[in-house]
């Protein structure tokens, strides 16, 4: 296997468990202070981090950080997904658990995925349709099933 499509995959997975440690972090928030607040306290706690981030990283190379300013939109676009995205796991989590919350969440990372990359969104090179592919997601499909709480 190549070393860089090892290093992908592990990197990957260790931000796989950052994902799954922030919505249950998340979700247990949400139980105290409701799902929309935590998707906008979370996000805001996280800018601050970003920002004195950013005022480091500038300042020791300004030359690096230019925004071209098509940029921009996009970002403050990003920004809003990342609010739902943080307030929809904090709901979702309290409501059915983190096993199921967690991995219907990756079933539909990989279900729009599949979309970018069937259409080259995702790489510039579209990827084909393969059966293995569809089986994968129908496996997914049907693992989010048995993973919801029966009661």
């Amino acid at each position: 296997m190549k070393t860089t499509l090892l290093l992908g995959t592990f990197l990957a997975m260790g931000t796989g468990i950052l994902i799954g440690s922030q919505a249950t972090i998340g979700g247990r928030l949400g139980a105290l202070i409701g799902p929309a607040r935590v998707g906008i306290w979370m996000n805001v706690a996280g800018g601050v981090v970003a920002a004195i981030l950013a005022v480091v990283l500038v300042a020791r190379t300004p030359e690096a950080w230019p925004l071209p300013g098509r940029v921009v939109a996009w970002l403050f676009f990003a920004g809003l997904l990342g609010v739902l995205i943080v307030a929809g796991s904090s709901l979702a989590l309290g409501r059915v658990g983190a096993a199921a919350g967690l991995s219907a969440m990756i079933f539909g990372q990989m279900l729009v995925a599949t979309i970018l990359d069937v259409t080259g969104l995702s790489t510039g090179e579209p990827i084909p349709v393969q059966g293995t592919r569809v089986l994968g997601l129908v496996i997914m499909a049907l693992a989010v099933y048995l993973l919801l709480p029966r009661q």
